[in-house]
């Protein structure tokens, strides 16, 4: 759980750096991003068809006048979609060099607490549900998710307000989207640093520290709404960036009892656990208990690194069922409070541990 956040811009290279540090000020995330991009993810736009595969159910749409990407066709939905037509999108992933960008014709806007949808669900991820269904009831036409941060809260009111909210964005979307004819923004997404903090689980006295103004005038308004304890403005901030990145750029981290070994090879990572052959007290331990101690700092690793895409983690090998599931019950704890989306698909058959980590 992070205490402490730290946003510094370095405008004249367009970079950003987020810090997230725990109540021990071990640097927990280490994560950046590029500021002339930062808003781009989540935007919607006003999009016209230049290719449709019907049979497949996919597009090809400019969602800008120089800009092409590929959209996935909701099933149910735009069943006379031809080419030339207008389509309202939402951009999930930029592209790079080799694969052009993803948009759903499916529009999200996510809040802390609530995901709204342009369509009609109510779906409750959370233990509070007798309570929520009253809110829920009071805006049956639109499309509402209740998130699990919702089970931190005391005060129901700040979903509502919430929800208010991005009702708002969505009917204002959907108005221009009709009025509107030329290929166009609709709506700019959040910037980046406002999608970690929506989706980090942070301590009741975070502290969030910028070095940016602009950083500071957009999170002020959020302030209540996501429970921000502290928020402050400091010109003169400066982060030992040199230092972490010299430590997310190691390849073997040593430990008493073991080590890792991290690799990326083309969008796969691998994490290598090893006993610590040699130390004192690592012939005592069993290959269960190496691979165990090991577990808080191959998370803690795979978020300072932000890592994401496909994972596996090569334990030491020759665990028994019961000790394998205790491995996957302690991963699952850890990754409670990750702000990215994690799946943990267990051991394959050759005992590789498999997590997808959402980009």
């Amino acid at each position: 759980m992070i205490d402490k956040l730290i946003i510094q811009a370095l405008e004249e290279t367009d970079t950003a750096y987020m810090v997230g540090y725990s109540k021990d000020s071990k640097p927990e995330y280490f994560i950046k991003y590029s500021i002339s991009l930062s808003s781009t993810l989540e935007s919607i736009f006003l999009a016209k068809v230049v290719d449709i595969n019907n049979k497949n159910k996919t597009a090809f749409v400019n969602y800008s006048e120089d800009k092409i990407g590929f959209v996935n066709l909701n099933q149910s939905k735009n069943q006379n979609l031809q080419k030339g037509s207008q389509l309202s999108c939402q951009l999930t992933w930029l592209g790079d060099d080799s694969k052009l960008a993803k948009l759903e014709d499916n529009i999200n806007f996510v809040g802390r607490y609530v995901i709204l949808v342009n369509r009609n669900i109510h779906k409750f991820a959370c233990d509070k549900t007798l309570e929520i269904r009253e809110i829920a009831n009071k805006y049956l036409d639109y499309g509402v998710i209740f998130r699990s941060s919702i089970n931190s809260l005391t005060d129901l009111s700040i979903v509502e307000n919430e929800l208010q909210q991005l009702i708002n964005k969505m009917d204002e979307v959907l108005r221009i989207s009709i009025s509107k004819s030329s290929v166009q923004c609709l709506e700019q997404g959040l910037p980046f640093y406002l999608q970690v903090l929506r989706n980090l689980r942070y301590s009741e006295e975070i502290h969030i520290i910028t070095n940016c103004q602009s950083v500071f005038d957009n999170i002020l308004p959020y302030m209540d709404l996501w429970q921000i304890d502290q928020l402050t403005i400091d010109k003169r901030l400066q982060t030992d960036i040199v230092s972490l990145n010299n430590l997310v750029h190691q390849n073997i981290i040593s430990h008493n009892n073991y080590s890792l070994e991290i690799h990326k090879l083309s969008g796969i990572n691998l994490i290598d656990i090893n006993s610590g052959a040699g130390y004192p007290g690592t012939s005592k331990l069993s290959f269960y208990q190496v691979n165990y101690l090991a577990i808080e700092e191959i998370v803690r690793q795979i978020k300072l690194r932000d890592l994401s895409g496909i994972i596996l983690l090569d334990f030491i090998k020759n665990m028994t069922f019961a000790e394998k599931q205790q491995i996957y019950n302690r991963l699952e704890m850890l990754f409670k409070d990750d702000w990215r989306h994690v799946r943990l698909l267990g051991f394959t058959n050759a005992e590789i541990f498999e997590i997808i980590r959402n980009k």
